[in-house]
Formats: structure tokens, C-alpha cells, sequence
């Protein structure tokens, strides 16, 4: 497409949509539901986002007779099914998983059917049109802040609920911008696993020389909108270590906790050594969550943390991951490689800068 071609707008519901036949059956009624479904689109995707796009098309199904409503929700959905790894030509696939979703109605006859299947079908196209726009800019998740807790004077968490399910892992960081400040955009941490309520738990620390992040921490409110693109990074633990050893920095605390809590979920119950980095003479601003995954110790320095590690039994069996800024994630490489920590079974990510 030629510099300067208008992207397509997004889709609107027609003035004329057509009437539906009545209330829809929860979207789970279905025989294994719209996730199992999913599993057949996405045969490859780990669980977790099969489940994801799962919730999404069943909250589609649960919307067909609201269509102004799923016109917006279709448009959002496009781009967010393409990051999950549904390809244009599976729009007609999705509209299939649509409309078995509501399939059986009890009372409903064939016309009623072909009329959810129509429906389905247009819904389906809205979603491809919707994935065609991600091509002129990235996607992005639209959420209402619910919840606010300022933990420092420089440090806010936040509880977002998206639109749609917002498809991360633990580990990862999303890329926000606030209405403060339109078209600018600043990673922050994801603190936990994915949870089924659609909300996501944001760490954010006040920079200087960032204003998204000033923003967030300081003037952003519940009932604030705020939009997220597709989350980065990530973090993962080598399966035959012994041991865990996680170490967040500042508040990449929030990015280990996520990676601890995902793999307790997946039933691994392998010992986990919990470091909190924090600047001196402070104590871990997310204490309670931390020491409830694993062994929890509070440092302020990476002569810290090496001698801690290295006073671990067999640190050679253990798999690290380490969160935080450029410089920290630096210095705990360093200090984890000190203490004998083996180089292949650590994983690390990053975000923020050091000027």
C-alpha cells in the first residue's frame, strides 16, 4: 500500500441489523466450549492462548444480539487474533467456532439457526476486516483501570480490565499509552499469571525522563482508559534444574512473580529462591505476593546477591531468570555467573533505560 493510503475504517454494525432470535446459551454449554474449539484453529498455540482467544470468542457468541456493540469488539478482536496466530484465511474457520458456539438452542428452528450462522459469518468478516487494519498500525487491547494502589510515592500498581483478553504469559511487559499522553507509549512489568476476569496487574515506577510512566504511577485513575499493545519479553525456567532461582529488579519483581506463579500453575513444585533488588534502605514493595511462591530475600546491592547465591546449596543445579532495568539485569548476570550459576540455564529480560 502506497505511503499516505487511508486504512480501512473499522467496521460498523448496519443500521438494519437483523433481529435475533432471543437470549444465547452460556458459551461453555457447547460440548468442550469455544476453547476446545480453538485447539482444532490453533493446533500449535500453547494452552494459555488458545484459552485466551477461546474467552474472546465466547464473549462474541454471548453478544450476537448487541451487534453495535460486537462491531466495535470484532474490529479490536482482528488484530488480537492475528497476535494470537489466527491467519486471515481462518476467518471463515472462526466463524464456524461462532456458530457452534450457540449451537442447539432449545426452541430454535432452522431458520432461527441460519440466521445465527449469517450473523456468525458477518461477525467473522468484521474480525478479518479488523486484522487487515493491524497492517497499517499495531494492535492494541483497550482497558478501564478498576483499581489503583500507589505502593511508594513513585510506584503505583494498577488493575486493568481489557476489552478483550489480553493474550500474555508470565514474564512478560506491556507496552501502554494513557490519555495524558496520546501516541506515546511505555513498557511496564505484568505482575502474575493470566487470569480469566480479563484483568491485568501493571507495576509502573515514576521516571524523570519518562512521561507515560510519570503518568501512570501518578495522575492515572480507576475509570481512566488506557490501550495495550501486544505484549514482549519473557521469561522462562529450564525443566530438568533442580532448583528456581528468580531475581527481580525494581519492578521487574512484578515480571519473576509472573513466571513463578505460571509454572505453580503447571504443577511445578521444585523449591524456588525468591530475590527482591531493591535500592538501599528499602524493603520489597510487593513482599507478601513474592514470599508466598518461594523463599523470599530482600537485597540491595549485586555483592548482595552473589554472596547470597553463592551461598545456596548447588547452585550449578540451579535454572535462574532475572527481570528489571538494563544496568540491573547487567550486574545480576554478572553476580549469578560469580556464584556459579551456569550461564545456559539462566534467562533474562529487560525494559526501561539508564539515562
Amino acid at each position: 500500500m502506497a505511503p499516505g493510503t487511508p486504512a480501512p475504517a473499522a467496521p460498523a454494525a448496519p443500521a438494519d441489523a437483523r433481529a435475533v432470535p432471543g437470549p444465547l446459551p452460556a458459551p461453555g454449554d457447547a460440548d468442550g466450549g469455544p476453547q476446545q474449539a480453538v485447539q482444532s484453529l490453533l493446533p500449535a498455540a500453547p494452552e494459555a492462548r488458545t484459552a485466551q482467544l477461546g474467552r474472546a470468542i465466547g464473549w462474541l457468541a454471548e453478544n450476537l444480539d448487541r451487534p453495535q456493540l460486537v462491531a466495535t469488539g470484532a474490529a479490536q478482536l482482528g488484530p488480537a487474533a492475528a497476535a494470537l496466530g489466527v491467519r486471515p484465511e481462518q476467518t471463515a474457520a472462526l466463524a464456524a467456532l461462532l456458530a457452534d458456539a450457540v449451537r442447539g438452542h432449545e426452541g430454535w428452528g432452522p431458520r432461527e439457526q441460519a440466521a445465527w450462522q449469517a450473523t456468525a459469518d458477518l461477525v467473522a468478516r468484521w474480525v478479518g476486516e479488523g486484522a487487515a487494519a493491524a497492517a497499517y498500525a499495531p494492535a492494541f487491547w483497550t482497558g478501564t483501570v478498576v483499581a489503583r494502589e500507589l505502593r511508594r510515592p513513585d510506584l503505583a500498581v494498577l488493575l486493568v480490565r481489557t476489552f478483550l483478553p489480553y493474550p500474555y504469559v508470565g514474564g512478560q511487559h506491556a507496552v501502554v499509552e494513557t490519555a495524558h499522553h496520546r501516541d506515546v507509549w511505555a513498557p511496564c512489568w505484568i505482575a502474575g499469571a493470566p487470569r480469566l476476569d480479563n484483568t491485568v496487574e501493571l507495576h509502573v515506577r515514576a521516571e524523570s525522563v519518562d512521561d507515560v510512566a510519570a503518568a501512570l504511577a501518578g495522575r492515572v485513575a480507576p475509570g481512566d482508559q488506557v490501550r495495550l499493545r501486544p505484549p514482549e519479553g519473557g521469561l522462562a525456567a529450564d525443566p530438568a534444574a533442580a532448583g528456581l532461582l528468580v531475581v527481580g529488579e525494581g519492578t521487574g519483581a512484578a515480571a519473576v512473580r509472573g513466571l513463578l506463579e505460571e509454572l505453580r500453575l503447571q504443577g511445578d513444585t521444585r523449591p524456588a529462591a525468591v530475590v527482591h533488588w531493591v535500592d538501599p534502605g528499602q524493603d520489597s514493595y510487593d513482599r507478601a505476593a513474592l514470599a508466598a511462591l518461594g523463599d523470599l530475600t530482600v537485597v540491595d546491592s549485586a555483592v548482595a546477591l552473589a554472596e547470597l547465591v553463592a551461598g545456596l546449596p548447588a547452585p550449578e543445579d540451579l535454572t535462574a531468570a532475572v527481570a528489571g532495568s538494563p544496568t540491573g539485569v547487567a550486574a545480576a548476570l554478572t553476580a549469578l555467573a560469580f556464584a556459579g550459576v551456569p550461564g545456559g540455564r539462566v534467562c533474562a529480560t529487560q525494559i526501561g533505560r539508564d539515562d
